[in-house]
């Protein structure tokens, strides 16, 4: 079983302009045909445009409904990329007719999308634009997907582009299993990877992880509340002005619970 704790915390910038917050994610366990998935998005909307903040919530929540689909039709096979192509196509399409319906075009509701599905012998990552996913893969942390900041400074890609496809990441992992995962927006990205070398701030994921498998079933939930203050937190404000979103997922188990 998955212990899952997320949350998404405005940035002191947007207070500052009197915005809302324009992170949004999901995450949950899927259980189809006695099996089990995890699958967690995180989308982050383009402080440019008008509505992005719907933008990240509509994508994440039918990217969901895409997914589960999907896990309902697949039987032994895996996902492909394929699969996530067809997601990306179907978002765009959803997000074209909500924006007409409600008076915008497509390019108000611009948003970056990353998401993962992890089954017991296989995980599919895929990403649009920056943040990141980091897995504890044999058991060290690996950043899935380096954040695609494209060519320039403060630039990134959306899901909304026509050519969203083209920047599409995908990655399948089939051994060692998936036990642990992280997804960040890229509020949180220069705290938490080293971009010099190019890795996992190790001691971060360390920390946070080890308190999450130590909590019991039974009230783990409880640190989606202490996940939320501690990305409010003057120390992580101090750091960056960003939204921040952190999704947080384990099914490693610790000897010692608290």
């Amino acid at each position: 079983m998955w212990k899952i704790i997320n949350a998404s915390v405005i940035g002191t910038s947007h207070i500052d302009r009197q915005q809302i917050c324009q992170d949004y994610c999901l995450a949950k366990t899927i259980y189809s045909d006695t099996k089990s998935y995890l699958v967690a998005l995180v989308s982050d909307g383009a402080g440019s445009a008008r509505k992005s903040e719907l933008g990240a919530k509509y994508s994440c929540e039918i990217m969901l409904s895409c997914i589960q689909r999907s896990l309902k039709n697949i039987q032994s096979r895996n996902l492909t990329k394929s699969d996530v192509e067809i997601w990306i196509s179907i978002v765009q399409k959803s997000l074209n007719q909500l924006a007409r319906r409600k008076g915008f075009i497509l390019r108000d509701f611009a948003c970056t999308l990353m998401g993962t599905v992890v089954a017991k012998d296989w995980a599919l990552f895929f990403q649009i634009g920056d943040g990141a996913m980091v897995a504890s893969i044999s058991n060290q942390w690996q950043v899935i997907f380096w954040p695609d900041t494209g060519e320039y400074a403060n630039m990134t890609y959306f899901i909304t582009e026509k050519q969203a496809l083209s920047h599409l990441h995908v990655k399948i992992i089939s051994t060692p299993p998936i036990e642990e995962v992280a997804l960040f927006s890229d509020g949180l990205q220069r705290l938490v990877l080293s971009f010099l070398n190019k890795n996992v701030y190790t001691p971060f994921f360390d920390s946070i992880f080890s308190t999450l498998r130590k909590r019991p079933f039974f009230h783990y939930k409880e640190l989606n509340k202490s996940l939320e203050h501690y990305l409010n937190s003057k120390a992580v404000n101090d750091r960056t002005d960003d939204d921040k979103t952190l999704v947080l997922a384990t099914k490693r188990k610790d000897e010692r619970v608290l």
